[in-house]
This record gives C-alpha cells, structure tokens and sequence, in this order.
C-alpha cells in the first residue's frame, strides 16, 4: 500500500512528515516506511508478504486528514501480488489507485483507475478514466454495507492471458502521458523492421508458403505504419488548429486583466496556487494581485503577481482550472517570470506554451523551462539568467507594486499586435508543442 500526498508548502513537508509519524503510531499501523521524494511530496508505503495479515484502511483519514492535510491531493495505491515462494519474484497482479483530497475525517474521491502490474507493463491506461469504474465502486459500496465480498463477477483487472493484446495495442496507439517524439520514432522503427523482415521473407522464402506469409505480414504492418504516421499527422494539426484558433481569438478580441478576489472558495481550495503562493512568499516576494483575463477564451484560470525581493521584477503564477474540453485535478499552474533592463529589453522565464515558436516580440531574451513545477526552482533559473545578463553590462529596472499590472497590461497588448505580424501560429510551432521540443530561441544554454 503506498499513500502519496502532494503540493505541500516545501517549508512545511517536514513538520507534517513528523505529525503523520507520530498519527501512523497511534493507529497501531507497523512496519510503515515514511519518505519525501520530492520537497513537496510525502509517501506513506507499506507491505504485507501474506494474505492473512489482517489491516483495515478505515484509519486512512485519521492518519492523514483532521486539519493536517486538509485540501491536499492525496493518491491512495493498494497493490496486490502475486509471488513466486520464498524468492519473493513477482510473478504479476494489479493495483488501485484512488485519487482525491482529505477533508477533516473523509476521503473524497475525484478520480481512480486500475492498472496492471505485470513486469515489464506499460501503465498505458493509467492516466485516463477506467471503464469499469462504476462496477467497481458499486461492489465497493456493497462491500461496505454488508461485509462481505460482492458475489457479482467483474474483471477489475487485466487478465494475465490477455495482457498480450495490450502490449500489442501500446505498439499501435499513443499512450497518455508518455514522451511523445521518442515513443513515435521507436514505433516507426519498429514497423520499419518488421516491413523489411517481412518483404525479406516473401523474397527469400525460408519454407513452402513463406512467400505469402511475408507479403501479408508486409502489408499488414504498412497499414500499421501507416496509421502511425496519421495519428501523428492528426495529432499535429488538432494542435494547429486548436492554438491558432485560440491565438486569433486572442489577437483579435480587446482584451484585459481584471481584478480578481484571493478569499473566494474557488482560490482557497486551489492547493495548487496555494502551495506556490507561500512558498513564494517564504522567498521573500511580495504579494500585489490576483487577476483574471476578460473574455477568458472558454479557459478557467487565475494569475497570481509577486513582486521579486529585490523588486527586480515580479512573478507570476498562472493557475488553469478548466480548458475547453477538460478539467484538471489539481489545477494546472504555469510560471512567469519577468524583468525589464534599462535599455529596453526584456528577459522572460517560461515554463509553457511560449517557448515553442522563434521570439516574435521585439527586445526579448526568452527562457523556457520546460517541466519546471517548483516556484522556488524556477526564480533560480531566472536570477541565475538574469545575474548572467547584468555581468555583460544591462542594467535591471526596478519596480514597485503597484506598477506590476500596469506592466502586464502593456506587455500583453504588445504580445497580442505581434502575433497578428506574425501569422498567430505555425505548423512548425504546432510540432514542436506536440512534441515538447523547445525552440532554440528560448533555451538557456548554461541552465
């Protein structure tokens, strides 16, 4: 069993650790093992080596919630194996994973999907909705009220003699989450071979019949082929389409940054938003707005503005809730971060979408970071660029609070008339998003 809370203030990562020690103790729950991947991150695992071994997860809410991780993403993993004798060889099995949030002494689900555990799987299907989602929540629900095991039969899991089919569909179609570029190339190389092997069969028959077996086969893997190269073209050009649609409907429409309120509900439950925001303000950056963008292009979002320590610029945590077809748990959040100097130029940090596409704004020493999640980590990369620009002579301006949104309006009203001149959006731009490949202009060499 493992229990994964994430988006903790990094300052405060330690002292909960501590408390949910002490928590696990009290609950009587032993040979538990307690580590931080990551600054922000705490993971709560644990084994079982029989069946037998009796554990009760109705003290999971004891454990973590009652004010302690209250409105923090929580991922709840039971695994089940299967083990070859004393060796302890997994010989295969599955996992549930329960996504959601602790709130005092309950655990609300947002999301759960199941997965194989077979060595060498391909979690393909963890990232999307399981289809047997429903059945399993119902069996659970029965489990509940009478205490015993439901006596519907469904197929929670893959099946070992199935599994095959599943690795041969991964070969076919594009799995969620996986890095998109490598994975296409290693499918195209892939069919590339069994082509040649094929069509080498149908001309140097090894046995009677090959022939015809190796003319099928290289046909059947061409059309595989085939559809690979069109999945990657159409998934392209869904990104082309979709980006220059929202980069006209930007360009074209007036638009502009309103005031927005930090003490709604929707702010103070965006755990997100609320772990950057204090561990920006424990960096010694000053908080000056919360705005939101009008007309806001069917996007749900908030932006955050931090003045820098040595108000040198400011930062801006950009906070997306909801996109047109999609919702994200938990939000979404992208870094800005931006410094003008006295000769006019700017230096722009990214951490997403700008960075795909040659610089079409005048003045601008871009970076983009990409995958860059952590507030703290991304001010360095930007001090450490920007120190580097000041030692060749540039001069930072400084600002003050109350001319950060000022600053924001007239930068975007610049961004917006540069898109026009530059087309809005372009098939190479549209790749190089699809396949996270950033542009040139904006790496930062020395990062």
């Amino acid at each position: 069993m493992e229990i994964r809370v994430w988006q903790l203030p990094t300052q405060d990562s330690t002292a909960i650790g501590k408390q949910i020690a002490i928590r696990q103790a009290e609950a009587g729950w032993r040979g538990c093992n307690l580590s931080s991947p990551a600054p922000d991150t705490l993971v709560l695992s644990t084994e079982w080596r029989e069946a037998s071994e009796p554990f009760s997860i109705d003290r999971l809410p004891g454990v973590l919630g009652r004010g302690l991780t209250d409105g923090l993403p929580c991922l709840f993993r039971l695994s089940l194996a299967r083990r070859k004798g004393t060796s302890g060889e997994l010989l295969g099995g599955a996992s549930f994973d329960f996504c959601g949030i602790c709130e005092g002494d309950s655990f609300l689900v947002k999301a759960l999907w199941c997965d194989a555990a077979e060595p060498q799987y391909d979690t393909m299907y963890q990232m999307v909705p399981w289809p047997s989602e429903i059945e399993l929540l119902t069996a659970f629900d029965e489990f509940c009220c009478s205490g015993s095991v439901p006596a519907r039969v469904a197929k929670y899991f893959i099946p070992s003699n199935a599994e095959w089919l599943s690795r041969v569909v991964w070969w076919i179609v594009p799995a969620p989450g996986e890095n998109r570029l490598p994975a296409f190339l290693q499918r195209v190389v892939f069919f590339i071979l069994l082509i040649l092997l094929s069509v080498a069969c149908a001309f140097y028959p090894p046995f009677r019949g090959a022939a015809f077996l190796g003319v099928s086969f290289a046909v059947l893997f061409s059309l595989c082929f085939l559809f690979v190269l069109g999945s990657r073209v159409a998934m392209v050009g869904r990104m082309y389409r979709g980006m220059r649609r929202q980069m006209q409907r930007l360009a074209d429409v007036t638009v502009n940054y309103v005031p927005a309120d930090p003490n709604t509900s929707e702010a103070l439950s965006d755990v997100a938003l609320r772990k950057h925001s204090r561990d920006l303000e424990d960096l010694g950056c000053t908080y000056v707005a919360d705005v939101r963008l009008e007309p806001n292009f069917d996007i749900t979002s908030r932006q955050r503005l931090f003045l820098l320590p040595d108000q040198t610029g400011y930062f801006s945590v950009v906070s997306v809730s909801q996109i047109e077809h999609a919702r994200f748990f938990p939000n979404r959040c992208m870094f800005v971060v931006r410094t003008e100097f006295t000769s006019g130029e700017r230096l722009v940090s990214v951490t997403d979408v700008a960075g795909y596409r040659n610089q079409i704004v005048a003045n601008v020493i871009g970076h983009m970071y990409l995958h860059c999640d952590d507030a703290a980590a991304m001010l360095a990369h930007h001090r450490k660029a920007l120190r580097r620009l000041c030692e060749h002579g540039r001069e930072a301006v400084k600002m003050k609070a109350e001319d950060v949104v000022a600053h924001l309006i007239r930068q975007e009203a610049e961004f917006r008339d540069s898109l026009k001149r530059a087309g809005y959006y372009t098939w190479a731009a549209a790749f190089r998003q699809e396949s996270e490949l950033v542009h040139p202009a904006w790496q930062d060499q020395e990062s």
